[in-house]
Formats: C-alpha cells, sequence, structure tokens
C-alpha cells in the first residue's frame, strides 16, 4: 500500500515539473486562466530563484557554458582508494543553436590512456576512437540512411547471414523508419508556444480549475492567491497516458502492440487499486511566487482487505525556509513525513540545511537524516556534512570542496570523504567553460551503412587489435 501511496503522490508532483517558461511579475486569475502554463512556470522560477540565491557569477558562467561552451567531469582517484590510479575526464560541448554536441572522454588507468569522441547532431551520430576503433577513422550512423540502404548494404549481411523473410526484412526496415522519425523530431524546433499549448491540454486532462483565496504565509501574514487545482483519478491517469502514446506518433503494428500493453496496463492498474487525489498550488497574487502546494485524497487497493488510505501532503514556501509535512494513513495505521530545508547567510558564508523527521506510525518520530552545505565565500571552500540514523548509532559523512569563478570558467571541485572515522582522498570536479570551442566532426566521416564487407571486416581485425581488445583480453 505504501509503495501504491507513493507512485500516486510522485505522479501528482511531476505535474509542476513542468513549469519551463516565463510570464508576467505579478498574477490574475485570468493570467492562470489564459495560460496555466506559463502563470506556473513564471511563479516557481521566482520561487526558488530568490530561495537558492548562489553565486551570481557562477551561475551565469554556467548557462552559458551549458548553452554554447563545454562541461567537462573530472575524476582522479588512487591506487590507495581503488587499488589503482585512475583519472577520468569527460567534456561535453554543446551548441545548442545549431542543436550540435560532442563528448571527448579520456581514461587512464595501469599506465594506458583511452580516448573516445562522439558527434552529436540531426543527422546523427559520428564516433572516433583510436583505443576501440584501432585506427583514427571516423565512422557515421546517419539515421536517414539507415532505412533507406538497410537491404542493400554489407550491414544486412552481416546481421542477417543466412537471409531473412520477407516480412521479417520488412518489419527491420520499418523499425528503422520509426527510429529516424523519433530522432529527427528530437531535434525539431518545437516553438515555445507550442509546446505550452501541449502541457495546458495536459493540465486540462486533469481538471484544471482556477479561483481566489487569502492564504495565511509562512511568516504569519496573509496574502491573496491565485489557486489552481487538478486531480488525477484512474481515469484522468488513462487519459495523460494515452495522450502521451498519441505523440508518439507509432505506426502499424507498433502503434496496435503498444495501444493493446497500454490497455493491458491500464486495466491492471483499475483492478488493483482506484485513487483520487487533488493537487493544489497557491501563488502570491502580488509577488508572483508559489506560497504552498497541497495534495490530498483517497488511494484503495481492491485485491486487499481494509486497506483504505488517505493522503495529505502540504509543501511550504518561506523566504528562508521550505518546509514539507505529509501525513498518509492506511488501513488505520498514520506514518507521517517532516522535511525542512532552511537558510542563513551571515558573515560571508551561506548555508544550507536539510532535515528529515519520520513517524513511525505508533507515536514515535526519528530524526532520520540532517544534511548541512556551507559555502565561504572568501576563500571558496565548500562542506557537506550529513549524519544519518542508524539502530545503534548515527553515520556521519562529510564531504569537502570548493567553487571558484574567474571571467571564463567556473569549477565545483571535491577532493576528500569522511564517513565516520575514515577519510578517502580523490578529485572530482565539473568545470563549466563559457567560451570553449567544440571540435569539427573530421571531414573523411564514413557513414557505416556504404561500408564493403571487406571494409566491416578490415575493421573487425582493427578493433581486436586495438588498446582496447587488449587491455581486456
Amino acid at each position: 500500500m505504501k509503495k501504491t501511496l507513493s507512485l500516486i503522490l510522485v505522479l501528482c508532483m511531476l505535474v509542476t515539473a513542468c513549469f519551463v517558461f516565463s510570464s508576467c511579475s505579478q498574477v490574475t486569475i485570468k493570467d492562470a486562466e489564459t495560460n496555466t502554463q506559463s502563470v506556473l512556470s513564471e511563479a516557481m522560477k521566482n520561487t526558488m530563484s530568490g530561495f537558492f540565491s548562489g553565486n551570481a557569477d557562477t551561475s551565469k558562467i554556467i548557462k552559458k557554458a551549458l548553452t554554447s561552451g563545454s562541461l567537462t567531469v573530472g575524476f582522479e582517484g588512487n591506487e590507495d582508494l581503488l587499488g589503482e590510479d585512475v583519472k577520468v575526464l569527460e567534456t561535453i560541448y554543446s551548441n545548442q543553436k545549431d542543436k550540435e554536441y560532442v563528448s571527448d572522454t579520456t581514461v587512464t588507468f595501469g599506465g594506458e590512456t583511452l580516448n573516445a569522441r562522439i558527434f552529436l547532431d540531426k543527422t546523427g551520430i559520428a564516433f572516433n576512437s583510436q583505443a576501440l576503433l584501432g585506427s583514427d577513422r571516423t565512422l557515421a550512423i546517419n539515421v536517414a540512411t539507415l532505412a533507406e540502404k538497410f537491404e542493400t548494404s554489407a550491414l544486412k549481411e552481416l546481421i542477417l547471414p543466412n537471409g531473412a523473410e520477407e516480412e521479417e526484412l520488412a518489419q527491420i526496415v520499418q523499425m528503422l523508419g520509426t527510429l529516424k522519425t523519433e530522432y529527427e523530431a528530437l531535434f525539431a524546433d518545437a516553438s515555445e508556444e507550442n509546446l505550452a499549448e501541449e502541457i495546458n491540454e495536459i493540465y486540462a486532462l486533469m481538471g484544471r480549475v482556477v479561483s481566489e483565496e487569502t492564504v495565511e504565509m509562512a511568516d504569519g501574514k496573509s496574502a491573496d492567491c491565485v489557486v489552481i487545482t487538478y486531480t488525477l483519478t484512474n481515469a484522468t491517469l488513462k487519459e495523460l497516458a494515452e495522450k502521451i502514446l498519441a505523440k508518439a506518433n507509432l505506426t502499424g503494428d507498433q502503434k496496435t502492440d503498444a495501444e493493446a500493453a497500454l490497455d493491458e496496463a491500464i486495466a491492471e492498474i483499475n483492478k488493483a487499486v482506484s485513487f483520487a487525489l487533488t493537487e493544489k498550488i497557491y501563488i502570491n497574487q502580488k509577488t508572483n511566487k508559489v506560497v504552498k502546494e497541497t495534495i490530498n485524497g483517497t488511494v484503495v487497493r481492491l485485491d486487499e482487505e481494509d486497506s483504505n488510505g488517505t493522503v495529505d501532503v502540504e509543501l511550504v514556501f518561506g523566504d528562508t525556509e521550505i518546509k514539507l509535512m505529509g501525513t498518509f494513513d492506511v488501513a488505520g495505521t498514520t506514518a507521517t513525513a517532516d522535511i525542512t530545508l532552511t537558510k542563513e547567510e551571515k558573515n560571508g558564508s551561506e548555508a544550507y540545511k536539510l532535515v528529515v523527521n519520520a513517524g513511525d506510525g505508533k507515536g514515535a518520530v526519528v530524526n532520520f537524516l540532517n544534511v548541512t552545505y556551507t559555502y565561504t565565500k572568501s576563500t571558496g571552500a565548500i562542506v557537506v556534512a550529513a549524519d544519518l540514523y542508524g539502530e545503534e548509532e548515527r553515520a556521519t559523512v562529510t564531504l569537502n570542496g570548493s567553487m571558484t569563478t574567474d571571467k571564463t570558467e567556473a569549477k565545483i571541485e571535491f577532493t576528500s570523504l569522511v564517513i565516520d572515522e575514515e577519510t578517502y582522498n580523490f578529485k572530482v570536479s565539473l568545470t563549466f567553460n563559457k567560451e570553449a570551442t567544440m571540435p569539427d566532426r573530421p571531414a573523411d566521416t564514413k557513414d557505416i551503412m556504404v561500408l564493403t564487407a571487406e571494409e566491416w571486416e578490415a575493421l573487425a581485425q582493427e578493433i581486436a587489435e586495438g588498446k582496447l581488445a587488449d587491455l581486456i583480453g
């Protein structure tokens, strides 16, 4: 029963994950009715950006680096930690305007260094790795030619050396055609207006209602709020699933099979559980910030006796505190959860503290987890400390690191982890570079669909003699 409650709660909370666009500084009922998605997006953005203020310069560099720069993830571990000196560097270059990406991977261990580079764009994927391919050639998987040239390619003979029935071959070609369509859809230009419209359609399926209400906020003062209400039931879950399936644009047997699988899954859910949950989001009309969210309703397990359950969850947002309080009543047994995140800024330091308490349903409350994040601006030092409930004694963990920023780069690095009294030294870093230059795809890149049988044979031989094959035996 608890797993069912958790699943339904997550489904409800996922609705708020659709907040991705911007709107105006204040909000009215008319705004919320006209474009619910935009209003929710702006309100949540205002709420979270105010609470998680962070380092403004670092935030700007990170945003630019992820749009038209690079992100490098690094790891270094020594022999004491891993039994071998290991170094891994993964750099992702992004050009979101043209939807082009490059992944550069370097792994060093046992005195050997392995490299691989992947190019990703709207045409497909290209791969270059001396260590894996045994040469400096670059091979491309072009989604357009996969379906168009498969039947006449040497690749078909490798995959189907004994041939295939005409119907089986047609199914493979159809699958490759669907792959092409779905891949190209990932890179298609979707306007903000069209995406917002689709999300608003989802809200409409959940019976969206907009109203006004005066609400007491975290500081004890009252505020006039726009309230947006949704409902999740067995029926709306079915409608949402059908809408998502329709957006997949499947055809033929794939569409028939997917629809049959969905119908079977929905039938199983309806046989096992009946639920009706309501989510309310309260937005301060003056500040356009979310004041609180609530989820409540009932869940009934139809395949078990005496398993009626109720859900009552409230998430309250304040300037220096975010608090989640939940009560779950299952067959007369009540379990509670109390999660609080607080923020404090003083003496050049910024600190966040997370406290998780849980009730066991028998009247006892356990302090399950405490986590503190502290950032000292003058030195860049970061300390993440946690203690976790244990039956005999609490476990403690401390992670030490730093955050530094210059004109072009922002770097977050962690150097040690202390678990109880054991210290582990290593380096894990995230480096954001807003001016990084993306590597160009080699001009002699070759589409795998035009490789001859002889070229496939040569490629297999080179891979077998390559550095990676030698390392793994």
